[in-house]
């Protein structure tokens, strides 16, 4: 469930207080709390999803070294190479490629 209330964060027009809103009336019974969690978190911090990413795209590199920064940038939801670099930057001080042969 975290991983689709992540991917509906990453693709929705909704603004971060709305997630909690539309998925606990999606839902009806409400969440568990370990969603609930996640959308507190991402409520708190709306870089949340981002950083969750990037550092998911880290764990793949160091996981699957033969992979190159454009499949892992795909593969964790980014479509830019600039947006996915600036963001990784941000949270590591180097660039994916760097990252990647630092490794």
């Amino acid at each position: 469930m975290v991983d689709n209330i992540q991917n509906f964060a990453s693709y929705s027009d909704f603004q971060p207080v709305n997630y909690l809103f539309k998925l606990q009336n999606f839902n009806g019974d409400g969440l568990p709390s370990e969603e609930i969690h996640t959308l507190r978190l991402t409520i708190k911090n709306p870089f949340y999803i981002r950083t969750f990413r990037i550092k998911k795209a880290a764990h793949i590199f160091k996981n699957n070294p033969d992979k190159s920064v454009s499949e892992v940038m795909y593969s964790v939801g980014f479509s830019s190479l600039s947006h996915f670099t600036n963001a990784f930057k941000k949270e590591f001080g180097i660039t994916p490629t760097k990252y990647k042969k630092g490794l």
